[in-house]
């Protein structure tokens, strides 16, 4: 069985006056309004939310990942 070739976005916002990063949950919604997954063979969007608490099977294992990466991100270091 092929696994699905998909595409996954994300939308990363940086904060000038806080000087952070995170995830822009709201803006993923209004500029992805048919979902954050694009099946690169079909072109269909979907959402990593399938419901009944189910979700695409590469969504926890990313999000994970993009968390751990913004983590990194919001680390301080010397660099000014």
């Amino acid at each position: 069985m092929n696994k699905p070739h998909t595409t996954h976005y994300f939308i990363i916002a940086y904060d000038s006056i806080t000087k952070e990063w995170s995830s822009d949950y709201d803006t993923e919604e209004e500029r992805f309004p048919d979902g954050t997954i694009q099946d690169n063979v079909t072109k269909q969007w979907s959402g990593g939310y399938l419901g009944d608490g189910e979700y695409h099977p590469l969504e926890e294992m990313l999000m994970d990942k993009i968390s751990d990466a913004i983590d990194h991100l919001n680390t301080p270091s010397n660099e000014n």
